[in-house]
């Protein structure tokens, strides 16, 4: 496999797309489902489930025989997560919004090109938006994504914009002069609404967040229902996520000392 003029390893990209999809499954996959995902006859998919077995990244249930992801990936990504910020200060506050809202507040991350959630904290309400911590969500039609996305350099949105935009439901913006126009708005106004372009029937509203230098840490979001996101919460959440995220930076800015 040749990419930009670079050959690939084919079989490392099959074995890093199994560990993403056993990782979507709670109680683990069987070796026919994961074959049949990456496209494997039973006998290659066996061998390399077997390798990433013997080197620690997955363990096999005697019992159901099914593959799971262990604890390795965590312990090779613990210089990542110990470098992603003030998460203590930033679950409290995730708490204290769910609390107040009783929506689920979670906060995202840039990775590439997709947002996706490190932290979170449940809401109260019965009817909900079910995301999970590792959930990842494309810049364009999502509220966190969009305020993560105007965050960026000139050059990272010229690049991003120059790849055709999936149009995940008919509101999705995917005219890169629309989403140009739109970037600007989220930056004068501090926050982004998400009106069913991400799904048909749910809105979400985000606010980015900076920490003690004034660099991007990520962005806190609120997702719901449609039939309880009008207008009004909506513009009443954005305030309420702008407060926040402004004492969030306050307090990192007093725990961190001068430089």
């Amino acid at each position: 496999m040749t990419v930009g003029g670079v050959k690939k390893s084919s079989t490392v990209l099959k074995a890093l797309k199994m560990l993403e999809e056993i990782g979507n499954h709670e109680g683990g996959i069987a070796l026919s489902d994961i074959a049949s995902v990456v496209e494997l006859d039973r006998s290659t998919a066996y061998r390399l489930l077997t390798t990433l077995v013997d080197a620690g990244f997955l363990v096999r249930s005697e019992e159901t025989k099914k593959y799971g992801l262990t604890y390795k990936l965590i312990s090779i990504s613990r210089f990542l997560l110990a470098n992603t910020g003030p998460d203590d200060l930033i679950r409290s506050k995730l708490a204290e919004l769910s609390r107040l809202t009783q929506e689920a507040a979670n906060f995202s991350v840039l990775d590439g090109d997709q947002a996706v959630i490190r932290l979170q904290s449940k809401g109260s309400h019965l009817l909900s938006v079910a995301f999970k911590i590792g959930d990842r969500s494309d810049l364009h039609c999502t509220s966190i994504g969009k305020v993560l996305l105007a965050q960026q350099s000139d050059r990272f949105i010229q690049r991003f914009l120059s790849r055709p935009l999936p149009k995940v439901t008919p509101q999705t913006l995917t005219n890169p002069d629309d989403l140009l126009r739109e970037l600007e708005k989220i930056r004068q106004q501090g926050y982004a609404f998400d009106v069913r372009e991400f799904a048909d029937d749910m809105c979400c509203v985000a606010a980015p967040l900076f920490g003690a230098h004034g660099k991007l840490l990520g962005g806190i979001n609120f997702a719901g229902p449609i039939t309880r996101m009008s207008p009004e919460r909506m513009r009443e959440l954005a305030a309420i996520l702008q407060k926040a995220t402004k004492e969030l930076s306050d307090a990192m800015r007093s725990s961190t000392p001068d430089d």
